[in-house]
């Protein structure tokens, strides 16, 4: 074999970005929360911690991934989700999750009404 068969790449390798993964939803007692779940306190005061890991989010009928609500740069309308009115919020795990919606529901499902069905004007 003689070196001159191969050709030699000299431009440097070019690297992506791949934007930083959102922390998993931790819900406790109802309510959605950015803690992580070793820094909860009183914890014998909670009734219930809920954490998802890349769940299927519904809101007001319009299904969103995790990255189109909380990625480094989030599609979703109802962005950011701690400034929405929101009315109701329901969680469907494991087999009810699956058995609801699919092999979409296999990491969970936050099903989410907004008060008005709609996005929440955002102030600036």
């Amino acid at each position: 074999v003689d070196k001159s068969d191969y050709k030699i790449n000299q431009e440097p390798t070019k690297s992506i970005s791949v934007g930083k993964k959102a922390p998993p939803l931790i819900v406790v007692d109802g309510k959605a929360t950015d803690k992580k779940v070793s820094d909860i306190e009183n914890a014998d005061d909670i009734e219930t911690i809920v954490e998802l890991k890349e769940p299927l989010y519904i809101i007001n009928d319009v299904e969103y991934t995790e990255k189109q609500i909380f990625g480094p740069n989030p599609t979703s309308p109802y962005y950011p989700l701690n400034k929405q009115e929101i009315e109701s919020m329901s969680i469907y795990q494991d087999e009810e999750a699956i058995e609801l919606y699919g092999d979409k529901g296999k990491n969970g499902v936050v099903v989410i009404k907004t008060k008005y069905g709609k996005p929440a004007i955002q102030k600036k």
